[in-house]
């Protein structure tokens, strides 16, 4: 395979760009890790990179939480639904799609209000979405 590559001409461009990109990753005991932000949730799951506002989103399920961390500022809210939830969407202009227990509801973050958007299988004891 070696002798391929060197053969079409890329071989020494490519073993250069290997090379550099061996010296430049850090050595694992260089990488010190840290607690970026402790959110105490009791079951954390679903993050999501919301690439239009640069903040990380994820649920507590259990405890029906929101979490929004803005990286750049360290800075982190919290939103609370009041039922168990399964899901979030943000929609990049200040709220989110949100599946709980019950249905469907969009969240505004400025005042927390909840509009329901979809009661689906409401009648199923124990269903969640």
């Amino acid at each position: 395979m070696i002798k391929k590559i060197v053969a079409t001409g890329w071989g020494l461009p490519l073993i250069i760009l290997v090379l550099f990109l061996i010296s430049c990753t850090p050595k694992s005991s260089q990488m010190k890790p840290y607690l970026e932000f402790k959110a105490q949730a009791e079951l954390g799951e679903g993050s999501i990179w919301n690439y239009k506002d640069n903040k990380l989103y994820w649920i507590d399920i259990e405890n029906g939480i929101i979490f929004i961390y803005n990286p750049r500022t360290r800075q982190s809210e919290k939103h609370f639904t009041h039922d168990k939830i399964g899901n979030i969407v943000p929609d990049g202009s200040g709220g989110a799609v949100v599946a709980l227990t019950n249905g469907f509801y969009y969240i505004d973050f400025k005042n927390d209000s909840l509009t329901l958007l979809a009661d689906i299988e409401s009648g199923i004891k124990g269903n969640r979405f």
